[in-house]
């Protein structure tokens, strides 16, 4: 079964201003949301970014380079699932819905215009691209277009409802009319994307925090999806009063316990500082170990996997057995707790390490992976690194 993520993290949706600002407000609030991109690309089957303006292409060219996206977009990698028209909440009762803007002369923004006119106009702003026509064109097909609104006003009844079922989202009590919060002048907007910069806290913050996980919801649906990293400003709403809306994405924290565990290189960070490592990812990522990698990583990985003390791994790294291929085979699947009882204990390492070690590893391997071994995917990985880190130093 395909596992795909819908990266709201990266969305970096449109607002009323310059978009320039944006892009570099974006960059300048970390990378974080790069370094997750770089892990999904190999945990998962597919990548969607939700966009109203394709803003997160203009982010991914610019700090991934052209030949990298474009062989993401090419091979199918990442996806866009793109809406017109912004989130807003509206005074004078207007309340939660979807807007569309357009310029004095009747131009729409891009974040309202069509599809195909928003990324030719997103290029324009992008000079000096060696490969614009195919980087247009792999964006387009990459691109499925979903509607937030099937109906006018669906949007806000759904978060009405949400907070209704939930009032604790809200800190207002008694009977509120949810369209007409304090904050707002009748003449006033507050969009969505402004969540990051405005710093109050308060009843129409917290229902564009629900429009935005219905929103995203919404995206993900399209895509088969299993996983949703979100935006900062909604990630502790979707912890607490709407984790029933979708799963919460711990992929990222199994990622990080197996790399821990199995002292695997942070590809994440690494991809960061040097970006001409994305090449090799990919190639990884497109290889028959790397899709059994992503088979086994969501079938057998645990949020919290049973791991042995740090002085028990520091000794088996000590012996020279446990450095072969089966030696650290055993000692991944000892620190995962994956079969332990069934090994023979010895009193100098805890594992017996006679014949039966080829046996134990096989039948491990066998049981535990069904066809679907990382050992070749981690060691690769393990050497991608090894190799990037030589040429840094």
């Amino acid at each position: 079964m395909a596992r795909n993520v819908l990266l709201g993290n990266m969305a970096c949706l449109a607002d009323f201003g310059n978009p320039n600002q944006r892009y570099q407000d974006f960059l300048q609030r970390g990378l974080p949301p790069f370094k997750t991109l770089i892990e999904s690309i190999l945990l998962f089957d597919k990548i969607t970014i939700p966009t109203n303006d394709f803003m997160p292409l203009a982010l991914l060219l610019g700090v991934l380079g052209e030949d990298h996206v474009a062989r993401l977009l090419g091979e199918d990698i990442i996806a866009f699932a793109r809406f017109t028209g912004s989130v807003a909440y509206l005074g004078n009762g207007g309340g939660v819905g979807v807007i569309n803007v357009a310029d004095s002369d009747k131009t729409p923004k891009l974040f309202s215009a069509p599809t195909e006119i928003t990324i030719t106009e997103l290029f324009k702003g992008l000079p000096g691209l060696k490969n614009e026509r195919l980087l247009k064109n792999l964006a387009l097909r990459s691109t499925v277009e979903f509607s937030i609104e099937s109906s006018q006003g669906e949007l806000g009844r759904a978060v009405y409802e949400e907070i209704k079922r939930e009032p604790s989202i809200v800190k207002a009590r008694g009977i509120v009319n949810l369209a007409k919060l304090p904050g707002l002048a009748p003449n006033q907007v507050r969009g969505l994307s402004l969540l990051i910069d405005d710093e109050q806290d308060d009843d129409i913050f917290q229902v564009l925090r629900v429009a935005q996980s219905n929103l995203e919801a919404k995206a993900a649906a399209l895509t088969g999806w299993n996983d949703i990293y979100t935006s900062e400003e909604v990630a502790k709403l979707f912890r607490n009063s709407l984790s029933r809306v979708r799963p919460r994405a711990d992929s990222e924290a199994k990622l990080a316990t197996l790399v821990s565990i199995a002292d695997l290189p942070d590809v994440g960070l690494l991809a960061i500082q040097n970006k001409e490592i994305i090449r090799d990812i990919i190639s990884l990522r497109q290889s028959v170990s790397g899709t059994q990698f992503r088979m086994w990583f969501h079938e057998n990985c645990r949020t919290d996997p049973k791991t042995t003390s740090r002085e028990y791994q520091a000794v088996l790294k000590s012996i020279p057995f446990v450095q072969s291929a089966t030696g650290r085979t055993l000692r991944y699947f000892t620190q995962l707790g994956v079969a332990a009882a069934a090994m023979p204990l010895d009193p100098t390492i805890g594992l017996g390490i006679g014949a039966a070690l080829g046996a134990l590893d096989s039948f491990i391997l066998e049981r535990t992976f069904k066809g679907s071994s990382p050992k070749v995917f981690m060691e690769r990985l393990e050497k991608i690194a090894v190799e990037i880190t030589a040429e840094q130093a």
